[in-house]
């Protein structure tokens, strides 16, 4: 037995170089099963889904892994790889990621949050709503991730104000100015309650925020990515029309959820007991709400609303876009996004003057965002993350190993919608809340893609944003669950409830408003576009790390042909 014990030892402390070494070998056998190209190109998933389980190398390192292998196997050509990872859907995403890390280095994002506290008010379950829909907005504009970290300090300096300081209490809250503390005498069951209602409330809806925008998560833009892709005429997903859509479900879900935690975690009457003057003491007297908005906020903020603005009018449904000033097909929000980026460097931080004919030593400004900065906080693992999964699509399609996945699964075409939905539905939910979000979709999404015979596909590719259940489910809930405060049948409660219902409201979203937003006006209609389009990806909707891959069926442009209005977005 102690040798058992020490050879055991050795194994588990050298298993990334054995999974490293003996994932290729044993996979060999794969090369012989299937037609060759096909073969090879199922040999590099394989080891790369591996890879990604095991974390035996960076998973950033692991999406490089086409560049070299797809050449050299004779999949595709480098010429077709590289490009992959600079798509202009990647550059969307940086430059979304770049005015982000501008707010936060003028802390914009902190006056937005206290501001919009301070107007909700401090009644227990209205400082639960004004949490959550403050979290919800920062999330549409910035990873998901960093807006949870940013608002669970603020909430717990709320909830230490209420309740006083406990052991378990060890989130920093050096960056609010708490002013003079008055702790409330609390019963430890009511604070049980607080804790759990509002750390539980953040990650939430920073995950359910990030829907609303197509630079809200990586999914998003890799569905963007995808349709522009498979369909380059078509009009039909654009900025403005994904903000229609999903901004109603996004406020209905988000809503459903503060109902939800506040029954749960206090009940509408509110459990935590309240302290008007103590917690506006936390809030008023933080820095971002005592001192002026500086020069730099201001222009942060117009660069923020320049870039919203650029980007809705883009290609508006109800109005002609500016595009139109310029050839057709030549102006995509890769070139706005890159727009927005150039102004933060050069924009001046400080209010431009004319001291400079006095001082000539006055005359260089200091810009809004340095590049240092930028290397410093971009996830550049991310852009890479997602140039990994469209190479890894691009290479099911030039191999043809997505038709031959897809007619494995030709005996599930014939079973019912209503069970295509079930069946998808909890695979990606199950899977979603014990891998982590770029796993799943890696493993799931080539294979899932091809059971899209009606509009089932995408709830579940939307479904598998609801991971509220499990702390391994996002990182959002893994920030929350740090906070050593929260027990996993915490979680389970409160996200089982929301994975249903989250599931039940998208349904009925897509059937609603959904199909004159998208102009699927026949059923015909909704179908083929389900089907090509928006079934086209089931992918993991959380966090900046979030990967997504895809294939589709050759026989796709067959279906465009048959209806046209695809190719243009209009609607027969």
């Amino acid at each position: 037995m102690d040798k058992i014990k020490v050879i055991s030892k050795r194994v588990i402390r050298f298993k990334r170089e054995l999974v490293l070494v003996l994932t290729p070998l044993i996979l060999l056998p794969v090369l012989y099963s299937i037609p060759l190209k096909q073969a090879k190109c199922l040999y590099v998933f394989l080891v790369m889904v591996t890879y990604w389980c095991t974390e035996a190398l960076p998973v950033a390192v692991t999406s490089l892994i086409p560049i070299v292998i797809f050449p050299t196997f004779g999949i595709m050509a480098s010429s077709k790889v590289c490009p992959q990872y600079f798509a202009d859907t990647i550059i969307l995403f940086m430059g979304g990621v770049i005015l982000a890390v501008a707010m936060e280095n003028w802390n914009l994002h902190r006056r937005v949050a206290l501001h919009i506290l301070m107007y909700v008010g401090v009644k227990p379950t209205m400082l639960l709503l004004g949490l959550m829909l403050t979290t919800s907005i920062l999330s549409m504009w910035m990873n998901n991730s960093a807006t949870t970290v940013t608002m669970m300090p603020i909430a717990n300096a709320i909830l230490k104000t209420l309740y006083g300081d406990e052991e378990s209490t060890d989130m920093s809250v050096s960056h609010i100015n708490a002013g003079t503390r008055e702790n409330l005498i609390a019963n430890p069951v009511q604070r049980s309650f607080a804790v759990k209602g509002i750390l539980l409330s953040i990650p939430y809806s920073a995950s359910i925020g990030g829907i609303a925008t197509l630079t809200g998560s990586v999914p998003n833009l890799i569905l963007d990515g995808q349709v522009k892709r498979t369909f380059p005429n078509s009009h039909t997903l654009t900025f403005g029309s994904w903000l229609l859509f999903a901004l109603p479900f996004m406020l209905l879900l988000l809503l459903s959820a503060w109902l939800w935690i506040s029954i749960l975690y206090g009940g509408l009457q509110g459990r935590y007991g309240c302290c008007h003057p103590v917690l506006n003491t936390v809030l008023t007297g933080s820095d971002c709400c005592v001192l002026s908005c500086r020069f730099a906020e201001k222009a942060v903020g117009f660069v923020f609303l320049l870039f919203v603005i650029i980007l809705f009018t883009r290609s508006p449904k109800y109005m002609l876009g500016w595009e139109k000033i310029f050839q057709p097909k030549y102006v995509s929000d890769a070139a706005a996004s890159t727009l927005i980026i150039i102004l933060l460097f050069i924009f001046p931080s400080q209010k431009p003057t004319y001291k400079w004919k006095i001082d000539p030593s006055g005359m260089y400004m200091v810009p809004l965002l340095s590049w240092k900065t930028v290397q410093k906080k971009v996830p550049w693992n991310v852009l890479i993350l997602l140039g990994g999964g469209f190479a890894l699509a691009k290479g099911t399609e030039e191999s043809e190993l997505s038709v031959w996945i897809g007619d494995l699964f030709q005996p599930l075409e014939k079973i019912s919608a209503s069970a295509a939905v079930l069946l998808i539905s909890l695979t990606v939910s199950v899977v979603t809340e014990f891998l982590n979000s770029s796993v799943t979709s890696a493993v799931l999404l080539p294979v899932l893609a091809k059971l899209t015979e009606s509009c089932c596909n995408l709830c579940s590719f939307l479904y598998s944003s609801f991971a509220f259940t499990l702390p391994s489910g996002t990182p959002e809930n893994t920030i929350a669950f740090s906070s050593r405060q929260l027990h996993v049948k915490d979680m389970v409660k409160g996200g089982i409830v929301l994975n249903v219902w989250g599931n039940i409201l998208l349904f009925l979203a897509i059937n609603t408003w959904g199909q004159p937003i998208f102009q699927l006006t026949r059923k015909e209609e909704r179908v083929l576009f389900l089907n090509n389009v928006m079934g086209s990806l089931t992918s993991t909707w959380s966090s900046n790390r979030d990967l997504g891959l895809t294939s589709h069926p050759k026989n796709s442009t067959s279906n465009i042909t048959a209806h046209p209005q695809y190719c243009t977005g209009v609607s027969a």
